[in-house]
């Protein structure tokens, strides 16, 4: 049968034609074979051998069989599937005949492979018995092809692909008859990885081998899972990135690594090789893949891939197509970079990180920053001082992103924002970073700002630009900008001023241009406060910049502030403090000339205040100056009732008066005719000319004041100065007054006003010198009357009228004696007894005898004051007079020449001789007419040389004031408890650190270590510790404790050094004196012994809490004297507590106890320990009304028992204004008492990281410290909830906001931090209330804001009356409106705060002008880094402190929040 089939025919239409005949032959050879009982298996190798090779000859000759031909193979295997088949080696040594043929790509071999496989199922058999050499060898021959798509037609590919992927190899489960049975490919693993390789190195050309590649994978994903040879493993991720690149190989051997974890360990070495031919042949996704699924997803299981792997990037990075960098950065560096931002990572890469950073940057494309950014600001991670070189290279490749031009608002390039931030931040604790980025920092804002020498052009860059610029802003070094540095950037504003006309920029530009500027121009005020004295040229920009942005419109369309106003406010109120000399302040007068024209002609007021600072500043320093625009500021007074210059008229006086002369009449006229404040301003100038000149106020003047005053219906606290200043006329002209005393007596009636009194005083005072005894018999039946009145007078009135009386009675003490019995009605209070002891010459103490002394004197200087007018009055009456009689004369004189004159003329007319005499008449004129002449001159004269010893006299007056004012300020800045003879010296040897150096010595004194750490902070420590220490006692006593604790700790040098000084003083250290030498507590309890237990448990919690308090009980010893022992714990004290009941007022020792501690300026607390009327009645009732009490008492009960936690906290509060805790004494119970207990105070979380590595937020109620305020707001404690809420809100708004309550940490005094906050802060907001008005400590902080020119914006929370509000505080608030929040709680809406109402826009307004850099529209885009209080955080915590979450905005930075 082989041989007929070897011998059919080849031609088609022939075999056709025969095929009938040719199937019937085959059937009958093939059942021969089975009657001559053959061995069939041999037999039926050769027939499909014979088969075969007719296929071969058969296709050499044609490209496609016939139809019939197919039939023909398709029977004769047929023929051959009954049993026994042929052998299987044998079967598939026949396909792989097939297979190994060269040109197997066509249809007929194609046929005749799947007639064999359908009929002889020889896959299935070689699956079942896991025949691997046989299937082996098969896929050997197999991989002989390449199937490359262009080797055939494409149905012939398609047939080929169908019988591949869904025949030999299938994905279907069903399928058996098939070479990918999963426990075949697992038996046989290395064959199968092997072909997968070929499959898939030519599935890039070959539909074919990539549906066998997929077909593959997805019945056997894990084939790469294993491999019994290690080294097998290396050959794939080797082949696996030969060109060209199968997506399928590398995705089966990605995720194969990905589950197997051994595996990635084994050959973790060779995957960064991988990732880099990956790359450098720009397969960026497939390097993702290597990179994210396998190396992220193993990252922990072999950290040391790390190094190589960047080192790696930083490698291949430059070397990737500059196509594809994009790409890289969003595909394969972000991706790392996320995971290293998520890991923990060795220290010692830090160097490493920062490099690669500077490799991303380089790449210079859209994703790179984010990429950068985020790997920079990895937490407590780089060593940044070591790093600072590099910080130079850092900028200069962020820097050169200007050239993208991006249009939107918002882009990927403000990561670079970011950076620069961070870098700004960092060099703040890090000095020498600020040293690398200065010089490229500057560079890059002279080109952005058109600040280059050579550049005169105005470009608009960029968004993203000029964010980065605002940056950079803060990278310049402030110790090496110069005067040059300074100039060229006033120049850029001026140049951006003038240039921003054109309005070229888009109005993303636009935007972020203005902010960046405007920083520029906060930078530029800076600079300014750190040169302190600018050259006169740069003095000459700074005037021509201002000018020309006051030029420009300053306010938009929508009425917000333009840029040029913006930056031009923020510049103009830097210039005035470093203004040293008139020729640089008049380089400002253009300035100055257009602020006026802006204000009164176009009636813009907001400029006033641009006026105001300036001259409130310099017109103290150069007053010759601001006095040439004395008659500017009068007219801004007088007529348009701007009361901005009221603070400096009253010093220009001396330099011009003349001018305030002119309008004096003016002045008074218009007192009354303006609000409260213009009151109060105009009275304060009136009560300065009138100081000075009594004289020059007339009775018409005093009668228009008292009739506006008769019909005045305000309080009467504004009315202050005028009143002063009538009772300074009123000494000099007691005689205007004699018709006004009803009105004087209004005001002392009906409004206890004291100063309507003392003016009242001074008249009759003044008067009963010039009337004598019947004024004083009058004036004292009137200041009786006053006494006796049913309605009461003030403690304070009654006081006067006393000492009233003994003036009267100085001047004439028989009207006094007469009233005597009057007197003795009065007995009990102690001013009228001391009164009595002078009418009836009794012995009086000391102090008594010293005052009635002052008393004396005061009227002897009234008493000149009165008679030198009283003569003035008459002198200029009789010169008056004399000079009417000398006119008067003249006529005379002149009429009767005349009538001579005219006889002399006719009768020489008639007689000759008389020629004679009519010139001896003339004669006689002419030399009296030279007599007048001459006196004439004398008058001159004598008046010339008056105005120049007048000049004098206020030359040398004013030198005196200035050389008064600087004795003072030295005397503040090196004022010292320590005396002078030997302080210096013995702190500078105590100072040289030695075993028994100062520190011992303030351990033998017994301070706390708390006490010792702050003192060595300071630049004195020494002098600190001695200094507290004569502070606390009496200077002998000092003294001698100072120099024997000397000597018992070895340090005989520095006490003979003491010793030495005090011998040449003229006195002696005595050898022993009788007090203990020690520290004595802070804190001094006073207290009356009815409620000691009360007092003792306070003192129990005062200790507990880090105070030591001195009570008498357990401080007296046997033989102690208690007085001396008192006097020296209040000495010694701080602070002193009075804890008042009813009998305490009543008690000499208290009363002496309080009288010692306000004489010795110690700190007093009031505390009610029941209930009483305040002030206490009695003594006590003038000191304690200066005070504000803490009750302490339980309403209800009154029970000693009680214990008021809530104001125990607000003692604590006012405790530590002055003295800082021990924190060595502080109990559990009040560990942490300076956190306060206010609810939801989580305005800005810290953060920290959990136990997987991932970043929480830290929810401990604990807010955060804020060490750069600039917005303060002062409050007194009894609204604190509603301060808590403006903080709050402030804070969301980008603020950065300083809370007194979390500044309790430190050896120093809260005052010291106060103070910080205050000269930090550009705006005070003053939340108003009545007990606001009267707590001494905001009176300081209001005091030291308005002397260092602060701007104030008063709230007013609750209801005063008046405004400004009674008290010491009206000065300072005279000329500030407040803003309004007195609403009753109804007309707030529920779950909302005083701060939710409108008024509240109007707060927001004043923070623009005062600190415009902050953006509150969009709040909460990142704030500046800040810091949880120590104090506030646990034992562990301590180790790792937490950061703070970036959220609002400090582009611009923010203006911080004070809350006091």
């Amino acid at each position: 049968m082989d041989k007929f089939i070897r011998e059919l025919t080849h031609d088609d239409e022939l075999f056709e034609k025969q095929w009938p005949n040719t199937f019937d032959q085959l059937r009958k050879l093939y059942n021969e074979y089975d009657e001559k009982n053959i061995d069939m298996s041999s037999v039926k190798v050769e027939i499909l051998d014979a088969l075969i090779d007719y296929v071969f000859a058969e296709s050499s000759n044609h490209s496609e069989p016939i139809y019939v031909k197919f039939a023909f193979i398709d029977n004769v295997v047929k023929t051959l599937t009954d049993d026994p088949l042929p052998p299987l080696d044998e079967m598939v040594r026949i396909l792989r005949r097939i297979l190994d043929t060269n040109n197997l790509f066509n249809k007929w071999y194609l046929a005749c492979i799947e007639v064999l496989h359908y009929k002889l199922r020889i896959f299935e058999r070689l699956s079942s018995t896991k025949s691997s050499d046989l299937i082996k060898s098969i896929f050997q021959s197999l991989e002989k092809h390449s199937f490359s798509n262009e080797q055939t037609d494409s149905a012939t590919q398609e047939k080929w692909r169908e019988f591949l992927s869904r025949e030999m190899f299938s994905a279907l489960l069903m399928d058996t008859n098939e070479l990918n049975l999963e426990e075949t490919m697992l038996v046989m693993r290395p064959v199968y990885q092997q072909l997968f390789r070929y499959a898939a190195r030519t599935s890039h050309q070959s539909r074919i081998w990539s549906e066998v590649v997929s077909t593959l994978a997805r019945r056997l994903p894990t084939v790469f899972d294993k491999y019994p040879n290690s080294s097998d493993a290396r050959i794939d991720l080797v082949e696996c990135v030969k060109a060209p690149i199968s997506n399928d190989y590398i995705a089966l051997l990605v995720k194969s690594y990905r589950r197997n974890v051994q595996l990635f360990k084994m050959n973790s070495s060779e995957i960064p090789i991988v990732i880099e031919k990956l790359l450098l042949i720009n397969e960026i996704d497939r390097a993702h893949d290597f990179l994210y699924q396998i190396i992220i997803e193993h990252f922990d299981s072999a950290t040391d891939i790390i190094d190589p792997l960047i080192s790696m990037l930083m490698r291949t990075c430059p070397m990737v197509n500059m196509d594809h960098q994009n790409e890289l950065c969003k595909r394969v560096i972000s991706s790392l970079v996320h995971k290293l931002d998520d890991s923990k990572c060795n220290k010692k890469l830090a160097p490493l990180f920062f490099d690669f950073i500077l490799v991303i940057l380089d790449l210079h494309v859209m994703e790179a920053p984010k990429c950068a950014s985020r790997l920079l600001k990895k937490p407590e991670f780089y060593p940044w001082k070591e790093l600072a070189p590099k910080f130079k290279d850092l900028v200069r490749s962020c820097v050169a992103y200007d050239t993208f031009e991006i249009k939107t608002y918002f882009s990927d390039l403000d990561a670079l924002e970011d950076i620069l931030e961070l870098v700004a931040n960092r060099a703040k604790a890090n000095a020498p970073i600020f040293r690398a980025t200065h010089d490229e920092a500057l560079e890059a804002i002279y080109r952005w700002s058109a600040a280059s020498t050579d550049n005169t052009s105005t470009k608009i860059w960029c968004g993203h630009v000029y964010k980065m610029g605002e940056q950079l802003l803060q990278l310049i070094d402030q110790k090496q900008v110069t005067a040059d540095i300074c100039s060229r950037l006033i120049k850029a504003l001026e140049r951006r001023v003038i240039g921003n006309e054109d309005g070229d920029g888009s109005e993303a530009s636009d935007r972020r241009m203005s902010s960046f500027f405007t920083q520029l121009a906060i930078q530029v005020g800076t600079y300014i406060e750190v040169l302190k004295n600018l050259p006169n040229e740069v003095h000459g920009q700074l005037a021509s910049f201002i000018l020309a942005a006051l030029k420009r419109p300053h306010q938009n369309e929508s009425g917000q502030a333009s840029f040029e106003h913006i930056i031009a406010t923020v510049v103009w109120f830097k210039i005035a403090p470093y203004l040293n000399n008139a020729a640089d302040v008049r380089l400002y007068e253009p300035c100055l000339k257009q602020l006026r024209s802006l204000a009164c002609d176009e009636e813009e007021t907001t400029f006033f205040d641009w006026l105001t600072t300036f001259w409130s500043i310099t017109g103290m320093k150069i007053p010759d100056v601001a006095a040439d625009h004395v008659e500017e500021f009068l007219s801004d007074l007088i007529d348009r009732k701007q009361i901005h210059m009221m603070a400096l008229l009253p010093t220009l006086y001396s330099k011009r008066p003349d001018p305030y002369h002119a309008r004096l009449d003016e002045l008074i006229d218009s007192m009354f005719s303006g609000d409260i404040s213009y009151v109060s301003s105009l009275g304060h100038l009136f009560w300065t000319i009138t100081k000075e000149h009594p004289e020059l106020i007339t009775e018409e003047q005093v009668n228009h004041i008292f009739a506006s005053l008769k019909d005045y219906n305000g309080t009467s606290h504004e009315l202050h100065l005028i009143f002063q200043g009538l009772g300074l006329v009123a000494n000099a002209q007691p005689h205007l007054f004699r018709n006004h005393q009803d009105v004087l007596l209004r005001f002392i009636l009906e409004q206890q006003n004291l100063s309507a009194y003392t003016c009242l005083q001074h008249y009759l005072v003044a008067s009963t010198i010039v009337d004598g005894e019947k004024r004083a018999n009058e004036a004292l039946t009137l200041l009786i009357d006053l006494l006796k009145r049913d309605s009461g007078i003030a403690n304070d009135i009654r006081k006067q009228i006393f000492y009233a009386c003994q003036s009267i009675g100085i001047i004439n003490k028989q009207a006094l004696e007469t009233k005597k019995t009057d007197f003795e009605a009065f007995n009990s209070q102690p001013e009228c007894r001391t009164l009595l002891d002078f009418i009836n010459g009794n012995k009086m103490s000391e102090e008594n005898q010293a005052a009635i002394c002052r008393n004396r004197e005061e009227i002897a200087q009234m008493e000149k004051r009165v008679v030198k007018t009283e003569k003035n009055v008459n002198m200029v009456t009789k010169v008056v007079q004399r000079q009417e009689l000398k006119m008067l004369k003249y006529q005379l004189e002149q009429q009767r020449s005349d009538a001579e004159f005219t006889d002399l003329s006719a009768s020489s007319e008639t007689n000759p001789s008389t020629n004679d005499v009519a010139i001896a008449w003339i004669d006689r004129i002419d030399s009296s007419l030279d007599t007048i002449v001459l006196e004439l001159q004398t008058v001159t004269n004598l008046s010339a040389r008056v105005d120049s010893v007048d000049t004098r006299l206020n030359d040398v007056t004013e030198q005196v004031q200035i050389q008064a004012k600087e004795i003072e300020r030295i005397d503040l800045k090196t004022l010292s408890y320590v005396p002078a003879e030997w302080g210096r010296q013995v702190s500078k040897l105590l100072n040289q650190r030695t075993d028994n150096d100062w520190r011992l010595l303030g351990k033998r004194f017994g301070y706390s270590t708390s006490e010792l750490r702050h003192w060595a902070l300071q630049s004195d420590p020494s002098m600190s510790l001695i200094n507290e220490w004569f502070v606390t006692h009496k200077t002998d006593e000092a003294t001698y404790g100072l120099v024997k604790m000397l000597d018992e700790i070895g340090r005989q040098d520095v006490a003979k050094i003491i010793r030495e000084a005090v011998a040449e003083a003229g006195e002696l250290i005595p050898d022993d004196m009788p007090f203990e030498i020690k520290r004595l507590p802070p804190i001094f309890l006073s207290y009356q012994w009815g409620c000691q237990k009360a007092v003792t448990t306070l003192k129990t919690h005062l200790e507990e809490a880090g105070y030591s308090c001195w009570m008498d009980i357990g401080q007296m010893g046997g033989g102690d004297k208690l007085f001396s022992k008192i006097d020296a714990g209040i000495r010694g004290a701080k602070v002193v507590i009075c804890c008042i009941n009813s009998a305490y007022s009543q008690s000499d020792n208290c009363l002496r106890e309080v009288h010692l501690s306000v004489s010795t300026g110690k700190q007093i607390i009031p505390l009610q320990m029941e209930k009483q009327t305040w002030p206490p009645e009695g003594a006590l009732g003038p000191i304690m009304s200066e005070y504000l009490f803490i009750r302490f008492y339980d309403r209800k009960s009154n029970s000693d028992n009680y214990w008021p936690a809530d104001r125990f906290t607000e003692l604590l509060g006012q405790i530590r204004y002055h003295v800082a805790p021990d924190p060595d004494m502080i109990s559990e119970r009040y560990k942490d008492w300076f956190v306060p207990r206010v609810d939801n105070l989580i305005f800005l979380q810290p953060t920290s990281h959990d136990k997987n590595g991932k970043q929480v937020e830290l929810k401990d109620d604990t807010p955060l410290v804020v060490i750069h305020p600039q917005v303060m707001i002062s409050y007194q404690w009894d609204r604190q909830t509603d301060i808590v809420a403006l903080y709050k809100r402030l804070t969301q708004l980008g603020y950065r906001c300083w809370l007194d309550i979390f500044q309790m940490g430190g050896g120093d005094s809260l005052f010291e931090k106060i103070d910080d906050g205050i000269r930090n802060a550009k705006c005070v907001l003053a939340c108003v209330t009545p007990k606001y008005t009267k707590s001494i400590n905001c009176r300081r902080e209001m005091s030291l804001a308005d002397a260092l020119s602060k701007t104030i914006v008063p709230l007013l929370i609750e209801d005063t009356n008046t405004w400004p509000p009674p008290g010491p505080m009206a000065l300072v608030f005279t000329e500030k409106p407040h803003i309004d929040f007195r609403h009753p709680k109804e007309n707030i809406p529920d779950g909302q705060d005083i701060w939710s109402l409108k008024q509240f826009d109007q707060v927001l307004a004043r923070l623009k002008i005062a600190v415009p850099e902050v953006q509150t529209e969009k709040p909460r885009k990142h704030l500046l880094d800040m810091k949880r209080p120590t104090t506030a955080l646990g034992q562990s915590e301590h180790k790792k402190r937490p950061t703070r979450v970036r959220s609002a905005p400090s582009v611009p930075q923010s203006r911080a929040c004070s809350i006091m």
